[in-house]
């Protein structure tokens, strides 16, 4: 199975729905997924996650099935703090070097709800996996229906950084300083059916942005810094 989480395109988070450029991102998307197609479309119940999906659904014919969990708006409660400047932000906004020194401080794991939201999304990952064929034993994953299928689930930069440490088994805390996610960023997962019957997902793409490229649209990670 080949599952790709791609990230909503430039918000208004006012409105919870795509600004033209996100528009435009979204609509550059359908290129990449038609050469090999979609055997279905999942996206967060949010409206720049939805937004995001549809012009792929209707070039594709698919309807777009929506995963409640995967809303940022659930992970955001659980991994959101106030920072000194009065703004709440992601508990991954710290400094990187902080982080990587210290963990997570004390005082900041105080103020989320860190073990409390890793349960919720551990309980939902296990089950939208597992619908999939593919049930959680470790941090492997036990092949129940060996599938060929390819699945998209649109979703959001905050749930995906949070979710994906636990997905591949690795630590948190690496993860969130090393990786970032873009907007209308893809990302490539393949769950290989072995013989063995248990698999290890590997990550084949992270942020991919050739579709925006091919559309001739600017590459700027979050609208602001040219890559």
């Amino acid at each position: 199975m080949l599952l790709y989480v791609i990230r909503h395109g430039h918000p208004d988070y006012a409105t919870d729905s795509l600004t033209p450029l996100g528009q435009a991102q979204a609509e550059a998307l359908p290129a990449r997924f038609r050469p090999h197609g979609l055997d279905r479309i999942f996206s967060s119940p949010l409206g720049r996650a939805q937004a995001t999906a549809r012009p792929t659904a209707e070039a594709l014919g698919l309807p777009v099935e929506t995963e409640e969990w995967c809303s940022e708006s659930l992970a955001w409660h659980e991994f959101a703090l106030p920072f000194p400047d009065g703004h709440r932000r992601w508990i991954f906004d710290l400094p990187a070097a902080r982080l990587r020194r210290e963990g997570i401080p004390p005082e900041c794991l105080a103020q989320i709800r860190y073990e409390e939201g890793y349960a919720r999304l551990r309980r939902d990952s296990d089950a939208f996996l597992e619908k999939l064929g593919y049930r959680r034993e470790g941090g492997l994953y036990r092949i129940l229906r060996p599938s060929e299928e390819k699945i998209a689930l649109f979703c959001h930069a905050g749930c995906s950084r949070i979710w994906f440490p636990y997905l591949l088994d690795v630590d948190p805390v690496w993860f969130w300083t090393a990786f970032d996610l873009t907007h209308a960023g893809i990302i490539v997962v393949h769950f290989e059916n072995v013989p063995e019957g248990l698999t290890a997902p590997r990550c084949l793409a992270w942020s991919d942005t050739a579709p925006l490229f091919h559309a001739g649209l600017e590459l700027k990670y979050n609208a602001h810094l040219p890559f």
